[in-house]
């Protein structure tokens, strides 16, 4: 196995002991992919991950092996689902979707190196020590996302400019909740428009959610 580029194409991660484990399984390193998200919605994150190992030289089935793990917006699964990608013997883990895959990938194993793509903070969440010097196993890729609340209600502003109300849909088990949602707020504000939060953690408790602004809006 390319054991450097092979690290180089999954963010830098500190290197492991892929070789060993590679003649351990006779089938090449296993590489876990994490995500919060369904791949009903999010099937072109884990394809463009595969896209990007294969033009590296790491192809699924060939020298490496790709194992999935989908929380379908439950946040509270991805522990386990962490776990069961260390426990299938992964060598490093792609925390893909936000700071919750890459909390629990970090804190399902200290060894497993951790390649995170995210939209928070990685310092403010203990993902890592400093931007420059990550240190300790975890590593990644990094957007602004925050910024993006308050463009999102601007942008609603242009489609819908008698728009007056924004409703928020929020999950509050998402690490990085209160900063998104705070980004919004304000941004509504400067356009002089009300804001009200929706929690959902689910898929039926977003139709729970609307069902009760629905309400509030007849009777309000």
């Amino acid at each position: 196995m390319r054991r450097r580029e092979f690290i180089a194409a999954l963010g830098g991660a500190a290197a492991w002991p892929m070789v060993a484990r590679a003649q351990q399984t006779g089938t090449g390193p296993l590489v876990g992919f994490l995500n919060s998200a369904s791949p009903d919605t999010y099937r072109f994150n884990a394809d463009s991950f595969q896209e990007g190992l294969a033009r590296a030289g790491f192809v699924d089935g060939r020298n490496v092996r790709i194992e999935e793990r989908w929380a379908r917006g439950d946040y509270d699964a991805l522990p386990d689902l962490a776990a069961e990608l260390v426990a299938a013997g992964a060598v490093v883990i792609a925390a893909t979707g936000d700071v919750a895959s890459a909390r629990a990938a970090q804190f399902a194993s200290s060894t497993v190196p951790v390649v995170f793509t995210i939209g928070g903070d990685p310092v403010r969440f203990g993902l890592i020590k400093s931007i420059n010097r990550p240190g300790g196993h975890v590593t990644g890729i990094l957007f602004n996302q925050n910024v993006l609340g308050g463009k999102r209600v601007e942008l609603l502003r242009e489609i819908a400019p008698k728009v007056s109300r924004v409703a928020l849909l929020m999950n509050p088990t998402n690490p990085n909740v209160e900063v998104e949602q705070t980004d919004a707020e304000v941004g509504a504000r400067k356009l002089g428009l009300e804001t009200v939060a929706l929690n959902a953690r689910n898929a039926r408790e977003i139709d729970v959610a609307f069902d009760s602004e629905a309400r509030l809006l007849r009777h309000g």
